[in-house]
């Protein structure tokens, strides 16, 4: 039985699939858009130096891309033009930023702290501070509602205060007007909510890394699961599509668990791996990495081992 070809995306810090599941976009050096689920390249882009997150619109007709500075633009998927660049208007440094459903609305965080809003064209929408603390990422809860990852800066709280929490907030946003919800770990490195937004799963801990799952949002304690020792440095997770399988990406390893027991179905090795996304319809599952990112089918991802591949045998995109 001849063996499929391998779809290899190459160095990609970080790599997202459209909402309509026919485009896939990557990260290095350049931003490259591929087609799905063929993954043939149909442009690549370099309007800045340093991209590390990228968002899809509503319509998966726009990218917006965030470099590790903080600098934001607006590229067109048909040709990948740049729409807008928002000069000037980044808070600096921070995590993923998202599109509102409204299409005409991003979302973004910083690491000094600020909530921002900002239109397609350029126009702020609205911004918030919380001053002496970082806003590492956002998550997008099943009902739209935005959920900002806040860690508190400086040393730790003698009263034993949390320093990690989400603060939660219904687009369109106001000032002072939020939910915030305690996250019991010291420190963590992602988490992601289920399809049906009634649990949030959270990877933290380090040698080993363990996977808990809590409930949403009273964060009552469900139940956990120690990751293998080979899976070390691991950075974030994602549930599927229709909530059976959770898949977690290290630098080493990635593995996929039943979401019903933790259980695990396979772990194989992806060197370097930094970035983990299921297709809209959960056939697919694409894992970045920092040597050479690919796209597996869901099924051949949790039933058979893949070879690990040599980054030095793959030439850049």
């Amino acid at each position: 039985m001849r063996t499929p070809k391998r779809k290899l995306i190459k160095t990609s810090f970080d790599a997202r699939f459209s909402p309509n599941g026919q485009l896939l976009a990557s990260l290095s050096r350049d931003i490259v858009l591929w087609s799905c689920p063929d993954t043939k390249k149909i442009w690549k882009a370099h309007p800045f130096s340093h991209p590390s997150y990228v968002a899809f619109s509503p319509d998966s007709s726009l990218l917006v891309v965030k470099s590790t500075s903080g600098d934001r633009c607006l590229l067109s998927c048909t040709a990948g033009d740049v729409i807008s660049d928002f000069k000037g208007q980044s808070h600096g440094e921070g995590g993923n930023l998202l599109f509102a459903e409204d299409g005409e609305s991003i979302v973004d965080g910083s690491w000094s702290g600020w909530h921002s809003v900002l239109t397609i064209k350029g126009e702020i929408l609205f911004e918030e501070h919380f001053a002496n603390e970082m806003v590492t990422g956002i998550l997008r809860h099943p009902d739209g509602k935005f959920w900002f990852r806040h860690q508190r800066r400086g040393t730790d709280p003698q009263d034993g205060s949390p320093t990690q929490y989400l603060i939660g907030r219904t687009f369109p946003f106001s000032r002072g007007d939020f939910q915030k919800i305690p996250i019991p770990f010291y420190s963590y490195q992602g988490a992601s909510f289920s399809p049906n937004g009634q649990v949030l799963a959270i990877l933290s801990g380090h040698n080993p890394n363990v996977l808990s799952v809590f409930e949403f949002p009273t964060m009552q304690f469900v139940k956990k699961t120690e990751l293998p020792a080979a899976f070390r440095l691991g950075c974030c997770l994602r549930y599927s599509p229709n909530g059976d399988i959770i898949a977690v990406i290290s630098s080493t390893l990635l593995v996929c668990l039943a979401a019903k027991d933790l259980s695990i179905q396979s772990c194989r090795e992806i060197p370097r791996g930094c970035s983990i996304d299921f297709s809209p319809t959960g056939s697919h599952l694409v894992v970045g990495s920092w040597s050479v990112g690919e796209v597996f089918s869901v099924e051949e991802v949790t039933k058979s081992q893949i070879v690990p591949i040599d980054p030095e045998k793959v030439d850049q995109a």
